[in-house]
């Protein structure tokens, strides 16, 4: 089952799972604010509305038959979200969604972020690309929650294309986000199942930093290539 989860999915568990979680972490957080958060990310839902867990990089304590996932809180608390990591059992994973699916979903255009999606995805129509979506916009997407604001990046996700079709597409993202007043990080998907930053492949750099579910690896740009198919 783990073949299922890649860096950026989405997880929906199941009740009891939630159950568990508020349990073993809500002694941790003190303050009314903190706990009535917790109660909404884990047993009652934000307007009946649970939200899913992010897949994060799996280390290697994590134990069989278990999954490592991170919870964003809608609501921030000092100008931070609560990030909440946790292993969860196989088991109770409900549901799985990549950010190819998820870009996939009605877009209210909400915010600037919101808005500057849109943009990227016609520009990848056009260049015949497939992307998806990830962070809060991914968030906002699938649950309708608005987890993004007016200073929120946009992360994106690119699967490989000719170079220089890459490239055109990279700048025409880059001055959109500076009309929309946006930030955006795009990661390039690898075959193998890693991904590394789009702005990255285009340095002129021997060597990229690769991320995967299980590590972060220096690989050489001229393997990345050949495995590609790739020439500039």
């Amino acid at each position: 089952m783990k073949d299922l989860f890649k860096r950026h999915n989405l997880v929906e568990i199941s009740s009891g799972a939630r159950q568990v979680i508020y349990s073993s972490i809500s002694e941790r957080y003190c303050g009314a604010s903190l706990s009535g958060e917790l109660k909404k990310m884990f047993l009652e839902g934000y307007s009946s509305c649970f939200i899913p867990g992010i897949v994060r990089r799996q280390d290697d304590k994590i134990r069989e038959g278990y999954i490592s996932l991170g919870f964003a809180s809608l609501n921030k608390f000092e100008g931070s979200r609560l990030r909440i990591p946790f292993s969860v059992r196989l088991d109770d994973v409900v549901r799985v969604t990549g950010p190819y699916e998820v870009v996939l979903k009605q877009n209210s255009r909400r915010t600037a972020c919101l808005a500057f999606l849109a943009d990227v995805c016609t520009a990848a129509e056009d260049s015949g690309l497939e992307i998806g979506v990830w962070g809060s916009a991914a968030m906002e997407l699938y649950t309708g929650l608005p987890y993004t604001t007016e200073g929120s990046d946009l992360d994106l996700i690119v699967k490989p294309g000719y170079p220089g079709v890459l490239k055109d597409f990279y700048e025409t993202i880059k001055t959109a986000g500076r009309k929309h007043n946006v930030r955006v990080d795009a990661e390039l998907d690898l075959p193998d199942g890693g991904s590394v930053k789009l702005e990255e492949f285009f340095m002129s750099s021997g060597t990229l930093l690769s991320r995967s579910l299980y590590e972060v690896e220096l690989i050489r740009r001229e393997s990345l290539m050949k495995t590609l198919g790739m020439t500039f």
